[in-house]
């Protein structure tokens, strides 16, 4: 879950909530790093487990003739 924080002085913090890490601390000026970590974390998520994705896997699974068709080279 991504989480957006509207400070009184105008900022903005986000974050992202998982089962591992449930809570979010604001930081005092919070850095493009950490940000980007947090949303490259959640889209490596998505992509694991997302439905849509699985979706994907199952269908090229059961296309595919063989499993060296499937498998990464």
């Amino acid at each position: 879950m991504i989480v957006r924080v509207h400070l009184a002085d105008g900022r903005v913090a986000d974050g992202v909530l998982t089962a591992d890490a449930p809570r979010f601390v604001v930081p005092a000026a919070p850095g493009w790093l950490a940000v980007m970590r947090g949303y490259v974390r959640l889209g490596l998520v998505h992509i694991a487990t997302g439905p849509d994705h699985f979706a994907v896997r199952i269908r090229l699974v059961l296309l595919a003739s063989t499993w060296r068709q499937v498998s990464p080279r």
